[in-house]
């Protein structure tokens, strides 16, 4: 497994945005054009664009060689390489992917107040009941590092938001992170890096071959590289 981090730390300029467009397939496009504001298109747009240059890079084949299709669910996998899985996230500053030859899940989230009370419609009770039993300085955090827990879950599940988030209960112990569905999931396994003080991020995979640490792109060697399978 590889798992990459990109923190956005430019704009890019307007000629270079839609060059870097173009690079992308025609849905993928239209999709990011639909967005009002520039900053979430040009997220968007690097989240893509650090999916293609892992992908590149680890089956060393060229952008234009790669086309994606979407699962039943909408999840997006590679259309001609099954054996390839990636997934992606973004909050904030920052952009996450992973990559593996079997399913994964990667969120990544920006911890900003938030009225806890979600977690009570959002979350099983077992987890809600851990979460408040928290000191109050420490809900916040919890309540981000248990939330990218459950996204990376679906995300590896493949059924993304059609498996209910209450419906499985993530249990966080001193040297394990542990799952209880009754979904029949396959077995999974979490890692949790500590990518940035504000931000909460955490893996799903269904083999555990976790890296010890994410590579870093800045946005400028991201380019750069992504240039060369051009």
């Amino acid at each position: 497994m590889e798992i990459y981090g990109l923190k956005m730390s430019k704009s890019l300029s307007i000629p270079e945005y839609a060059r870097l467009l173009t690079t992308l397939e025609a849905t993928e496009q239209l999709r990011i054009k639909k967005f009002v504001r520039y900053e979430d298109a040009l997220r968007t747009l690097l989240a893509k664009i650090l999916v293609r240059t892992t992908i590149c890079r680890r089956l060393c084949v060229p952008n234009a060689e790669l086309c994606f299709e979407k699962t039943q669910y909408g999840k997006p996998l590679l259309k001609h390489f099954k054996n390839t899985h990636f997934n992606s996230s973004h909050s904030g500053s920052w952009i996450v992917c992973a990559i593996d030859h079997a399913p994964v899940g990667v969120d990544v989230e920006w911890v900003k107040p938030i009225d806890l009370d979600i977690a009570e419609s959002f979350f099983a009770s077992d987890e809600y009941a851990v979460l408040m039993s928290k000191l109050p300085s420490e809900r916040l955090n919890f309540f981000y590092s248990l939330w990218t827990l459950k996204e990376s879950y679906v995300k590896a599940d493949g059924r993304g938001l059609l498996l209910p988030l209450d419906s499985f209960t993530i249990n966080v112990y001193d040297h394990a992170i542990i799952v209880h569905n009754r979904n029949a999931a396959a077995q999974c396994y979490f890692k949790q890096y500590p990518i940035d003080q504000e931000y909460q991020m955490s893996v799903c995979s269904i083999t555990g071959a976790f890296p010890d640490q994410i590579a870093i792109y800045n946005m400028h060697s991201l380019l750069n590289e992504y240039r060369t399978y051009l």
